[in-house]
């Protein structure tokens, strides 16, 4: 079996790494500030030329106010991000990112009621009993699973 995931995932540090020294070494002389406005435009003009080439899919009620709280935290961590950069070495900096997963399932699990699946795999076999379905996904919701307590006479 070929391992597709070794590649891609020497391809992902080795491009971390390029852009990280990239944005150090434009820190010299530009601002966090314009480096990071100048990034999402950028980032932002290919995108949109794929939504117009691939066409607009339909949108949803919440888009706005994800997109806007997107586009908040976003700033705000690639503006941090630039400072520490700035002020930093790269060794002391870059590999903060890679708590990025561990921060991803936390924030899964408090968002989403997404448990790990090894742990909800145990979590099953024990209680023998499923977890309770979610029927509706709405943003801006922060659901926390909550298993029904063991009756008395049990």
């Amino acid at each position: 079996m070929i391992m597709f995931w070794f590649p891609l995932a020497l391809l992902g540090a080795i491009s971390q790494a390029t852009y990280s020294f990239s944005v150090k070494v434009l820190l010299r002389w530009v601002s966090p500030f314009f480096l990071a406005g100048y990034s999402f435009f950028a980032a932002s003009l290919i995108l949109f030329s794929l939504i117009l080439a691939s066409g607009i899919p339909p949108l949803g009620p919440g888009l706005v106010p994800a997109v806007a709280a997107t586009v908040a935290i976003n700033t705000v961590a690639t503006v941090l991000f630039y400072r520490a950069l700035s002020t930093t070495d790269l060794s002391l900096c870059v590999p903060m990112l890679a708590f990025t997963p561990v921060f991803l399932i936390l924030t899964s699990f408090i968002i989403e009621g997404n448990p790990i699946a090894s742990w909800r795999r145990r979590h099953l076999s024990r209680r023998s009993r499923r977890l309770p379905a979610h029927s509706e996904v709405r943003p801006w919701t922060i659901r926390i699973p909550a298993y029904p307590l063991p009756h008395p006479s049990s």
